[in-house]
């Protein structure tokens, strides 16, 4: 790829991420919400992994601290989220550890084979839209 052609997909991204953010805006005005909710839009969908800096650059609402704070409960939550226990009381203990771990490491090699695929639907997606921009210019250049 082109550095042009990477600079539109990035400014296609930026552009995209900027859409998401205000229409998040509209539908969370309490600004820890908002934050919350942007870092999920950073993580599950963009793929990015969220800092408070980015955050903030994005947001601009509330004190610098406040992303930050947002950002750890975020990170804990997720933690909390992807723990698994299991809990049947006929089982002893070490089997139960063993099961937890098993079912873990089967839910961590299927999130990594999704986010694989993810990001090469996401490459081939900005490749037709660097096409397509390519596309509508050369009509733009022909016509005038």
């Amino acid at each position: 790829m082109a550095p042009a052609d990477h600079e539109l997909t990035d400014a296609a991204l930026q552009a995209a991420m900027a859409d998401d953010i205000a229409e998040l805006r509209g539908r969370f005005p309490e600004t820890r919400a908002l934050y919350r909710e942007v870092c999920g839009l950073l993580f599950f969908r963009y793929g990015i992994t969220p800092t408070a800096n980015k955050l903030y650059q994005l947001v601009r609402k509330g004190s610098m601290g406040t992303p930050a704070e947002v950002l750890q409960g975020f990170w804990q939550e997720l933690r909390g989220r992807t723990r698994v226990t299991i809990d049947h009381p006929d089982l002893p203990d070490a089997l139960k550890d063993i099961a937890a771990e098993a079912v873990q490491t089967i839910w961590q090699a299927a999130t990594e084979a999704a986010t694989g695929e993810l990001a090469t639907l996401r490459a081939e997606a900005r490749a037709a839209a660097s096409a397509a921009e390519a596309e509508r210019d050369a009509a733009h250049a022909e016509t005038a």
